[in-house]
């Protein structure tokens, strides 16, 4: 554990403040001449370009947003930049229907339409075509994709199933984080927030290579505070601090008129506080707190991508990419590796009809360390994935496109999974389409479901024999299956007005819930106990229902204002009564408005409101909470740019989760900052 400190320590001071300075001295003696483009105001991306916004998540190619069918939400760089938001989590509290909720200083729950947790199970977030679903947990570790958000080009969210063309897991959504070409980040950036609870620094690099290459490069280290509450009661300053530094590159090349290669990796090392709840069989066999400082994170990924374009006006693309992922965690330790192979062939069978279709295979492998509190039945784990989908886009006319797609993939636990869809889209004009959707997706079992055990309470009963409660792997467990109906129109009225309206309804069978089993004694560990042991089984069903809201009115040249609700309302309960739909806000809504008091000066401010929770069987309780943020920023030159701005403006703390199994929750606290960005 020592030696893991030092080499934190010594990577964070590489890439910290001093090492970030270092390195802008050094790329500024670079012969690469760095363009001069100013910052981007609001102006410069009109409301006519907005509506034309292509997106490729919804049919794997490029498509203008407003015509797509499914409910698709795009945050463009202009949308995280004025929101002032520091994470990438953070960012997605401005889509409807998105869930973000923050437990403390480094961890977050988020999910679409319902279902919210720590390791939210159906939700597949995409980086660049990489997957970050842990097939270990079933859930995004948000601290991993820390990454630079002015290298963000979009976001693309799907509220809905996503699985046709993105596999298992993409059961309610699918979030989708493209990056910029290095060709539009030449020249050099660096940047440096300081707040009062927290401290960032970034430089990054980036030019051309020849006469076809281009490339970027950064380092950034990022320091965030503990949280000054906590929700166990004491109210008293917790260890939840979150330290990371992380480094990166991209290159693009042009490697003909028809071909292109693109290579990208990222690597990363930090540590996260905790504060942490455990059970104990000695006594008092309560829960026993435990302030863990440093619990060592680190990672590494590299993506190649080859795509090129065909004389029939199609395209194949070939995808590599290898992750690393080491998490040092009480109470768990894991190294997991994931090697993936991508192939993709687009092209038009006629003027009217479009196929897209594709191959792909993955291959992980996890080496664990477990305890008595949490552990699996083998320390290591290997399994494999095989996948095949195909999507035909028909146009019955000018106005109407059908959309009929399938995916095929056999995975180690379950075996072979059908996730079909079927789309409709009708545009009579350009100010109006209204579209549909049929769907089929599943949430396939990671490890965690069929071979943990987890050991979540420890109590001396009447008799004097100790129990302990413990939650068992299943490795007969089956898919979660969804069937989802969706029904969306978009409007706009003006020029200046856009609405989008998404309505579903949700069908979910075999969904994981847990049933008693036979107790047994134990003596390893000592003292002697009773295990009453809970296995994981597909025991639940239910449905959701709900609807999501969103516009923009272009105010003036200078102002835009968004809005955006949503409604959900879950009706899952597990066979022994246990409510697992309490994590989840019934209502949602958000408002920004970004003005240019001038072509130098701008002001944005971003409001949010999320509805109380009954989390655990009501057990908890998590009020309403409103959080109003505000960002100030001037462009003192063509080059440089300074922000000062202030989140959870009107409120000093508030809870947003509630306290899960081992992890003792926090509230957020208000924070201001201080932003300095130069370009040169």
């Amino acid at each position: 554990m020592k030696n893991k400190k030092v080499r934190f320590f010594t990577l964070g001071q590489c890439y910290g403040v001093h090492g970030a300075i270092a390195f802008a001295s050094l790329v500024a003696s670079s012969p690469v001449v760095a363009d001069s483009v100013s910052l981007p105001v609001l102006t410069q991306l009109a409301f006519e370009d907005l509506m034309q916004i292509e997106v490729t998540s919804v049919s794997k190619k490029a498509e203008p947003w407003f015509g797509a069918s499914a409910a698709i939400y795009v945050l463009t760089q202009d949308d995280i930049r004025r929101s002032g938001a520091a994470t990438i989590a953070d960012a997605l509290r401005m889509v409807p229907g998105v869930d973000v909720a923050q437990l403390d200083s480094n961890m977050f729950a988020v999910s679409v339409r319902g279902f919210n947790h720590l390791y939210a199970d159906k939700l597949l977030v995409l980086v660049d075509g990489r997957s970050a679903y842990s097939s270990t947990y079933s859930g995004v570790h948000w601290d991993a994709i820390d990454t630079v958000l002015e290298d963000i080009d979009r976001i693309e969210v799907i509220r809905g199933p996503g699985a046709t063309l993105w596999g298992a897991n993409a059961v309610n959504g699918v979030i989708n984080i493209i990056s910029k070409k290095s060709d539009v980040t030449k020249g050099t950036l660096a940047s440096a927030v300081v707040g009062n609870n927290e401290d960032v620094a970034m430089v990054r690099r980036g030019g051309t290579m020849g006469d076809n290459g281009s490339y970027r490069a950064y380092v950034k280290y990022s320091n965030r505070d503990p949280s000054s509450h906590s929700q166990d009661g004491e109210g008293q300053a917790t260890a939840d601090d979150w330290r990371m530094a992380r480094a990166g590159f991209r290159t693009d090349w042009r490697l003909n008129a028809a071909e292109a290669l693109s290579v990208q990796g990222d690597i990363y090392s930090g540590a996260l506080g905790e504060k942490l709840n455990y059970p104990d069989l000695s006594v008092p066999f309560s829960y026993q707190r435990t302030e863990l400082l440093d619990m060592n994170v680190a990672g590494a990924n590299l993506i190649g991508r080859w795509t090129r374009k065909l004389q029939s006006n199609g395209d194949v693309s070939l995808q590599l990419y290898y992750d690393r992922i080491e998490r040092d965690e009480e109470p768990f330790r894991e190294t997991h590796d994931t090697f993936d192979f991508d192939f993709q062939h687009n092209f038009p069978l006629s003027a009217r009809n479009v196929l897209v279709w594709g191959a792909g295979y993955r291959y992980t492998q996890d080496h664990t360390q477990q305890s008595f509190r949490y552990g699996f039945n083998s320390d290591v784990k290997s399994t494999d994935q095989q996948s095949l989908f195909f999507q035909d886009e028909f146009s019955w006319t000018s106005e109407t496109v059908a959309t009929l797609g399938m995916k095929f993939e056999h995975y180690a636990y379950t075996g072979l999974e059908v996730q079909p869809n079927l789309r409709l889209a009708w545009s009579p004009n350009a100010s109006h389409t209204v579209w549909g959707a049929v769907s089929r997706a599943v949430r396939t079992p990671s490890r965690n479901d069929t071979d943990v055990n987890i050991n979540v309470a420890a109590f001396r009963a009447g008799d004097g024999e100790i129990h302990d409660i413990r939650i068992q792997g299943n490795p007969n467990i089956d898919s979660e299956k969804l069937t989802a109906y969706e029904l969306g129109y978009r409007l706009r009225p003006t020029q200046k007005i856009y609405l989008d309206l998404a309505l579903f309804y949700n069908v979910y069978r075999d969904i994981l819930g847990t049933e008693a089993q036979e107790r047994f004694p134990e003596t390893d560990p000592s003292p002697a106990h009773q295990v009453y042991p809970r296995q994981f089984a597909n025991d639940t069903a239910g449905r959701t229902q709900g609807l999501e809201l969103a516009s923009t009115w272009q105010v003036s040249d200078a102002a835009r204002v968004s809005f955006g609700y949503s409604f959900l309302e879950m009706d899952v309960l597990a066979p022994d009564g246990y409510d697992i739909t309490g994590n989840s806000p019934r209502h949602q809504a958000n408002a920004r408005v970004f003005y240019d008091i001038s072509k130098t000066v701008h002001f944005d401010t971003m409001f949010y409101y999320v509805d109380e929770l009954y989390p655990q069987n009501h057990a908890e309780h998590v009020d309403p909470y409103s959080r109003v943020d505000f960002r100030f920023a001037w462009d003192a030159s063509r080059q440089l740019e300074l922000v000062v701005g202030i989140r959870n403006a009107f409120d000093s703390q508030h809870p947003e989760f509630s306290s899960i199994p081992f992890i003792v929750a926090t509230e957020l606290d208000r924070s201001f900052y201080g932003k300095l960005s130069y370009r040169f």
